[in-house]
This record gives structure tokens, C-alpha cells and sequence, in this order.
């Protein structure tokens, strides 16, 4: 019913954390005429953080693929933070 209906909507929305995708494509954008291969870094990652959260609850992982997820998560918000820098740096206010 609706009610379950929501709580997996709540379920999933806390899983994707909207905030992190919208500015991991805003990056992206940034990038696709700078640096094109950069910018699909910058997608590929995203695909792999989103498979790996929203893999079936009984899905496991080793340590080692978590911490390559770490890494790509890392490396997005540090390009996100560089973009923004300099976003600022040039005289914009967001």
C-alpha cells in the first residue's frame, strides 16, 4: 500500500542522497567541455557508487571493493569541491 510505498521511497532516498548526485553532475557538466575523459570518470564513478547502494540487502562486498568505493566517492567530492573552488575563484557566487 502507500504506506509502504513511502517508506521505500524514504528507503531509497536516503541511500541516493540527492545532494551528492545532483553536484556529482554538476561536476560532470563542468568537465564535459574542459576536460571530457575527466567528466566521464567523474559518471563512471557515480554508475558504481549507485550500483554498490543500491545492491540487494544480502549483497556483500570484501574490504577491498569498499575501499575503492571510498576512493571514488573521495575523488567526486574532491572534484566537486576543485570545481566549486574555482567556480568562486572567478568571481560567481552560487
Amino acid at each position: 500500500g502507500p504506506t509502504g510505498l513511502h517508506a521505500r521511497y524514504a528507503e531509497l532516498q536516503s541511500r541516493i542522497r540527492p545532494h551528492f548526485l545532483f553536484n556529482t553532475l554538476n561536476t560532470a557538466v563542468a568537465l564535459v567541455r574542459l576536460d571530457p575523459a575527466q567528466a566521464e570518470r567523474v559518471l563512471e564513478d557515480l554508475a558504481e557508487l549507485f550500483r554498490a547502494a543500491l545492491a540487494a540487502p544480502d549483497w556483500t562486498s570484501t574490504l577491498g571493493e569498499e575501499v575503492v568505493l571510498a576512493r571514488r566517492y573521495l575523488d567526486n567530492w574532491k572534484r566537486h569541491r576543485d570545481e566549486a573552488e574555482k567556480y568562486q575563484g572567478a568571481g560567481n557566487e552560487r
